[in-house]
């Protein structure tokens, strides 16, 4: 169960954050594998005058955050990584857009559904 969080600085009209949420869940699926029902994704805008990137005050960017169940192959989160970093690419249409991927591997008891452990 893969839980994608969006961090970005990028002024974006409803639109672009339903695309932005669709095709990262859309990204997510293929890449991984796995049931769209079974991907939970979040965006966060946050605004540029709050934010400095590599020592650059309001430089646009895009942070995705993955948890999901360890086990994926190095090649698919390479593949979830291009995948994402196209999405951001797309999405932003900025030549100096930063995008970062951090992906957490968790075990089974890292994770509850409801009021139970996974593992």
């Amino acid at each position: 169960m893969p839980i994608v969080n969006i961090q970005t600085n990028l002024s974006l009209s409803a639109h672009q954050q339903e695309q932005l949420l669709t095709q990262t869940a859309q990204a997510t699926s293929q890449a991984l594998n796995t049931d769209l029902t079974r991907i939970d994704v979040a965006l966060q805008q946050l605004a540029a005058e709050h934010t400095i990137v590599g020592g650059v005050a309001q430089r646009p960017f895009v942070r995705y955050t993955i948890q999901l169940l360890t086990g994926r192959s190095i090649e698919a989160k390479q593949t979830l990584v291009k995948q994402y970093y196209e999405v951001a690419q797309s999405i932003a249409q900025q030549a100096n857009l930063d995008v970062k991927i951090i992906i957490h591997d968790l075990s089974p008891s890292d994770l509850a559904l409801r009021d139970s452990l996974v593992g």
